[in-house]
């Protein structure tokens, strides 16, 4: 445990990791999964836009091999809306989640032993936001249920020390970031969307 303006951090543990491949990357969750990024069923491409694998990039346990996922080409943001959001404007949930045909993304695909609804937790980088009214969002859908999630909030402050979330990240070289979604028994196709270029996936 180490002592930060972020509190206290704990920088080494013991995680006991559940992947399960099966039929063609078809995942298999009972009560806990954990997922790389690169166990996806495939990579949907949207016009110059596609998503790219970076091998042994990310927090790895030792001896893991794993990729993370990251939206190339990578000095622009993806979709339809993208240029808007790199000079400053704000849309909606509504607005960006009309436009993720535009944006490419990672598909999974969940066997899930009950239905019901889980915690999910998307582990990326801990990139910084590239331009002012970033806030490194990425859309989860979930069979026909969309969810926009921000990496980090209005409050965040790059390189500033007094900003807890920021010093977290450095401590722990990750970012979580938390929401609830519900499957069905059997078969879910789970999708990551990278709305900004600096999102990178590691796992979830």
């Amino acid at each position: 445990t180490v002592k930060s303006n972020a509190g206290r951090v704990n920088l080494f543990f013991n995680v006991t990791s559940k992947t399960q491949k099966q039929d063609g990357n078809v995942l298999t969750l009972d009560r806990y999964l954990s997922v790389n990024a690169d166990c996806f069923k495939e990579l949907v491409s949207a016009g110059m836009f596609e998503m790219k694998t970076i091998s042994s990039f990310g927090k790895l346990l030792p001896g893991e091999k794993a990729a993370a996922l990251k939206t190339y080409p990578q000095e622009d943001t993806p979709g339809a809306l993208g240029t808007e959001i790199m000079n400053g404007k704000n849309f909606s949930d509504e607005e960006l989640i009309n436009n993720l045909d535009t944006v490419p993304c990672a598909v999974y695909e969940i066997n899930a032993a009950e239905a019901g609804d889980y915690d999910m937790t998307v582990f990326t980088a801990p990139s910084n936001p590239s331009y002012v009214a970033s806030r490194m969002k990425m859309a989860v859908k979930v069979n026909d249920s969309v969810q926009i999630l921000s990496g980090v909030d209005d409050s965040f402050e790059g390189g500033e020390s007094s900003c807890r979330s920021w010093c977290i990240a450095v401590l722990t070289q990750i970012r979580k970031t938390n929401c609830k979604i519900s499957l069905k028994e059997g078969i879910n196709k789970i999708s990551l969307y990278a709305l900004e270029p600096q999102v990178v996936f590691e796992k979830f």
